[in-house]
């Protein structure tokens, strides 16, 4: 499923040369109940490892992708798993663009959160722990931009500015 949003922005993509590769990962809305509740207490696991899955396919099957320019961009949980994907020492991206990241999601809306990951406890639930991305700012080292508004009412300019924040702290 592709938001007509998205349209314009694929287009540009495609006319500057840039393939396009769009995959629904486990966890994503409108399938069957298994498969949109596969993220269950573990938000940025199944989902990495069907992104990642899916690049090594693709670089398999198709010998012309250059598996060193492969990027990826997402907003707002897309974000999330661009950012979550970048900081992993097994990447197969080259580079991510992340936009409104939730990077504590103790600090996301709660209807959704504890929906898929149970009470907080505080923030020490292992499930918001495992997804807490600042932890693994010190595996950035392929080239990351992060974006983000001011007027987001559910991923607040300042956990982008956290996160940069200790992504800096670790040049």
């Amino acid at each position: 499923v592709c938001s007509s949003d998205l349209l314009p922005t694929l287009a540009l993509y495609q006319q500057q040369g840039f393939g396009v590769l769009m995959l629904d990962t486990r966890g994503m809305a409108l399938r069957d109940r298994d498969y949109t509740r596969a993220h269950d207490h573990a938000f940025g696991q199944v989902e990495v490892a069907d992104l990642f899955t899916a690049v090594r396919q693709l670089v398999q099957q198709y010998p012309a992708v250059d598996a060193e320019r492969i990027g990826f961009t997402g907003w707002s949980y897309g974000g999330f798993l661009a950012l979550r994907a970048l900081l992993d020492a097994d990447t197969p991206f080259a580079a991510a663009i992340a936009g409104a990241s939730p990077t504590d999601w103790t600090l996301y809306d709660t209807a959704y959160t504890e929906r898929y990951l149970g009470l907080p406890d505080g923030g020490q639930a292992p499930a918001y722990q495992q997804a807490r991305l600042i932890p693994r700012a010190g595996l950035l080292n392929k080239p990351l931009m992060i974006i983000h508004g001011t007027a987001d009412d559910n991923v607040l300019f300042d956990r982008s500015e956290e996160h940069t924040s200790e992504l800096q702290s670790r040049l």
